[in-house]
């Protein structure tokens, strides 16, 4: 379903880890599912949008494992992968329409459509922030990074990131 192109020996290896542990069996199976619904077009964007998702994942696991505190750029960027962009494509397949891939890759639009995903998941790091705040160990979410980085008290870095995410949305 995900298109691995290799030899025939590393395809047959590749197929076999599908079914090797539960989040791959389920990412299998929802992708099938998506394609049935979704022409070729949206199935190859979502394909695109779960890849950079996974990129925004990666960065954000190495910076956990080292314990590296980004800078406010570097932590926007990372959610212009890591965000809720996936959602839209998701929403028109469902919704049984499809936005033509012409009008998707203007820049115009991935603009919007990053702007979208970036203030949404701002929107979840400040409704998650006092939750993480009493859980073990420390979660990156935007009103972190801005008190590291910018040496602002956690009130003073909260309000920050709302104003980054009201910026975004204008």
């Amino acid at each position: 379903i995900y298109h691995f192109h290799s030899t025939a020996k590393y395809t047959a290896t590749w197929q076999k880890s599908l079914a090797a542990d539960a989040p791959r069996r389920a990412y299998d199976s929802a992708m099938g599912y998506f394609v049935r619904a979704a022409t070729p077009s949206q199935s190859d964007r979502y394909r695109h949008d779960m890849d950079r998702l996974h990129l925004g994942y990666l960065a954000e696991g190495a910076w956990a494992q080292t314990g590296h505190v980004p800078e406010v750029w570097e932590y926007l960027a990372m959610r212009q992968f890591n965000n809720f962009r996936p959602c839209p494509t998701i929403t028109e397949t469902v919704g049984g329409y499809e936005l033509p891939a012409d009008l998707h890759a203007r820049p115009d639009m991935q603009r919007v459509i990053a702007l979208d995903g970036n203030a949404t998941t701002i929107v979840n790091d400040l409704y998650s922030y006092t939750k993480e705040l009493n859980s073990p160990g420390r979660h990156l979410n935007l009103p972190v990074v801005i008190a590291e980085r910018e040496q602002l008290c956690e009130r003073d870095a909260y309000l920050k990131a709302v104003e980054v995410h009201n910026e975004l949305q204008h």
